[in-house]
């Protein structure tokens, strides 16, 4: 690995092991940093198949990869395999804001988080349909087998 390479890395390492819950893996003989060693949010690329580039690729939020590669390509690119589920490339040779890429390394592992389930406010289960907007028609009545009406033969 060249002097660039392993200064590049430990940077890297220092911002994600830095992060609540991150671990290191080895994975396709890179460094890999994970959500409590399961979920993968970003990957070391060293001269990756010959490129010549020392970067990082992220998982990134929805829009965001085209945002940032259109914004500025010198940095930001779309890497192989992950880039088309949105991850994100970034370039750490010469002028690597690494604030930047601290906030990016931060904001791919909020994607793998797990998210807080919201609390009901009463002991009760909702009702279904609770909580969703009324149809320009109007509420729905609620129909099971119990509350259809039944046809009943009557007597002539």
């Amino acid at each position: 690995m060249s002097r660039r390479a392993e200064a590049a890395l430990k940077r890297l390492r220092a911002i994600g092991l830095g992060l609540p819950g991150v671990t290191e893996k080895e994975a396709w003989n890179t460094t890999t940093f994970r959500l409590a060693d399961k979920k993968m949010f970003a990957m070391f690329a060293n001269d990756h198949h010959g490129s010549g580039q020392v970067a990082v690729w992220l998982k990134a939020a929805l829009g965001a990869q085209e945002l940032l590669v259109e914004s500025d390509p010198a940095r930001f690119f779309v890497p192989p395999y992950v880039g088309p589920g949105g991850w994100v490339g970034v370039d750490l040779g010469a002028g690597v804001d690494w604030d930047e890429v601290a906030d990016l390394m931060g904001e791919a592992l909020a994607l793998v988080a797990p998210q807080p389930r919201a609390k009901t406010t009463s002991a009760k289960s909702p009702r279904p349909g609770a909580g969703r907007a009324p149809s320009a028609r109007g509420p729905r009545p609620l129909t099971t087998k119990a509350s259809r009406p039944r046809s009943r033969a009557r007597p002539s």
